[in-house]
């Protein structure tokens, strides 16, 4: 990826807040409409779930203690049964309730109130469809209470990711400058009474990691405060985000897909997609793992805005480089997206053909690029107009003035140099461009060097590339179930299938017989949240 592209932070709060009263039933009911498109999560063969989380205090970063939570079911189905909880937080904020699994899709809220009477909420639909996982969902809320106490405690911490010492944290006071000693105690048996410690963990999982802080005031008076925060130990945190597209004027467009890029160092991997519809023209990502991503927005031929605006990438831009990175460490919902609309132009007698191809050194193999989609450029810089390759790969641009062009395969991930093209009263038409991707040097086909506490290793998909059906061998350290999932090139699952599998060595088979020619994304997920990715390419 170039140097160009922008990885930012965006601050946002992790949680809505809404005015209760009149306004908050048309805001649920809106919730509902905009969540039967979500995607979905399901457990595989269990009976319960968990819901867990802390509630805070977004002034001081205090947990609130004896603090009212709901849990409320709706139903997307027929079934008129819901299901409501009512839960207090403990005196460390936390709470934790099961939930009974339910046999039809579901939708959760989860939402509690602050001491002005304002709403923070999160949804979740739960279905026996969806990736099996382990069965926490954990929804945190920071929300405004009124200060009461003279001294406050607070830290924070980050993992040390630099001197790949694993589970290796470092801790931080964040109570001001009057503390003169610190209790710290990281959960796990461990404490210290150093003002900024370090800690390495010997063990994945959620610990409660807590800090005593005293002071004295100007009168000489001891103040002892405590705080407490959840840390989440060898995993990662799993966020849902979402926004609106907007046509000029702001708008919801109607029709369209919206295609999710996982960053991982410099390699940009297709994870998810999701939809949306003209009524509400808002789009979701659930349960996403925290990290690097990028979303692009891209017009389905239906809608009434197709032919006007071009596939945009958060940040408003055409060019995935210079797209606007997300950086995702919390619940946000404002990830819009301007669409960049098409220069309008005169048309002419021009017409531009060709075609596109994917070419794999490695394994010195061609195939078409089904669905790559090619811009259309003048000698100003204007984007006039795009087209699509169809199955064979092939595309063409017709009805265009005779002139100087770009054509540019926007591909997401890869550098392709744009194809300058001449147009002229001696050749109104060219049909003989071709454009190859060479995803060699720019794809891994080895497996992520990921740590799992039931997966030993992955060995690579043989044969690769392959026709009918595609193996692939999985060392497994504790008996568990398993996702095998084939993603297509744009992060639509293609292929899934659920293994429980006993300690051992396993090898897995993937029919494939029915799949398009190209390469897909094999991704095999354990329990414990850790995926292996392999590439495979279907010939």
């Amino acid at each position: 990826m170039k140097n160009n592209i922008q990885f930012y932070l965006k601050t946002l709060k992790t949680s809505h807040r809404f005015v209760s009263g009149p306004g908050l039933r048309a805001k649920v009911l809106s919730w509902i409409l905009i969540l039967t498109i979500l995607p979905i999560i399901g457990f595989s063969q269990n009976t319960e779930f968990f819901v867990s989380g802390q509630v805070i205090n977004s002034e001081t970063f205090m947990p609130i203690n004896n603090h009212l939570v709901y849990i409320l079911s709706d139903t997307t189905g027929d079934i008129p049964d819901t299901y409501y909880k009512e839960i207090f937080t403990n005196s460390e904020g936390i709470f934790h309730v099961s939930v009974p699994y339910p046999i039809n899709d579901r939708i959760f809220y989860i939402y509690t109130y602050d001491c002005e009477n304002m709403l923070y909420d999160t949804a979740i639909i739960i279905s026996s469809s969806g990736i099996s996982s382990n069965n926490d969902i954990n929804v945190d809320f920071k929300i405004f209470e009124e200060n009461t106490s003279s001294c406050n405690s607070d830290f924070y911490y980050y993992q040390d990711t630099l001197s790949h010492q694993d589970n290796f944290y470092y801790f931080f006071d964040n109570s001001g400058e009057d503390v003169e000693s610190w209790i710290w105690d990281f959960g796990d048996g461990h404490t210290s009474s150093m003002k900024d410690p370090v800690h390495q963990y010997e063990k994945f999982g959620l610990y409660t990691v807590s800090m005593i802080a005293l002071s004295y005031d100007i009168y000489s008076n001891m103040c002892i405060d405590t705080i407490r925060k959840q840390l989440n130990v060898g995993g990662l945190n799993y966020y849902n985000f979402g926004g609106h597209p907007f046509v000029d004027p702001p708008f919801p467009i109607d029709l369209g897909t919206v295609y999710l890029y996982s960053i991982d160092v410099d390699v940009i991997s297709p994870i998810d997609t999701a939809t949306f519809v003209d009524s509400i023209g808002y789009y979701y990502f659930y349960q996403v793992p925290e990290g690097q991503y990028v979303v692009k927005v891209n017009l389905d031929q239906e809608s009434v805005y197709y032919n006007d605006y071009s596939s945009t990438y958060y940040g408003n831009t055409i060019d995935w480089e210079d797209a606007e990175v997300i950086e995702l460490n919390g619940n946000y919902w404002d990830y819009d997206v301007n669409m960049v609309p098409f220069t309008q132009f005169e048309s002419g007698e021009g017409k531009i053909n060709g075609n596109v191809e994917f070419l794999f050194e490695k394994f010195n193999t061609v195939l078409p690029a089904s669905n790559v989609e090619l811009l259309l450029k003048d000698e100003n810089d204007n984007y006039l107009m795009c087209s699509h390759t169809d199955d064979f790969g092939e595309f063409f641009f017709i009805g265009i003035p005779l002139g100087t062009y770009e054509i540019i395969a926007e591909y997401t991930g890869f550098e392709i140099d744009p194809l300058l093209v001449d147009l002229t009263d001696a050749q109104p038409i060219i049909d003989n461009i071709n454009i190859t991707i060479n995803i060699a040097d720019t794809t891994s086909f080895s497996i992520d060097e990921n740590f799992s506490a039931y997966i030993e290793n992955v060995g690579l998909v043989y044969p690769n590339p392959a026709t009918n059906s595609a193996n692939c061998k999985i060392s497994v350290k504790k008996s568990s179930n398993f996702d095998i999932l084939l993603f297509n090139n744009f992060g639509q699952i293609v292929y899934r299938e659920n293994k429980s599998l006993m300690s051992g060595d396993h090898i897995i088979k993937l029919n494939i017989d029915n799949l398009a020619s190209g390469y897909y994304n094999l991704h095999i997920a354990t329990t414990d949240n850790v995926r292996f990715t392999q590439k495979l390419i279907k010939l």
